[in-house]
């Protein structure tokens, strides 16, 4: 997904290049290499700050947070 969106930043204002230092046939296999979109940062990130925030401020229980947090992207459970 970066790699698309960079060369579609590439002569945006005024001519420019886009220079891969990868084959296009490692762009284009189907090995999965490059990812058609960037996995969400929740999904990698440590969530205990937020979870202790969200205690804090009056969220009782796991369950509490997953039915009343309005997550973009909702964690998976075992996350938190």
């Amino acid at each position: 997904a970066s790699a698309k969106q960079r060369a579609g930043r590439a002569g945006r204002l005024q001519p420019g290049l886009c220079v891969r230092i990868y084959s296009e046939q490692e762009f284009l296999g189907g090995d999965n290499k490059f990812m058609d979109h960037s996995m969400p940062e929740i999904w990698s990130s440590d969530l205990t700050p937020m979870t202790l925030l969200l205690i804090d401020w009056g969220c009782g229980s796991i369950v509490d947070i997953m039915e009343n947090v309005p997550f973009v992207d909702r964690p998976k459970v075992e996350d938190l």
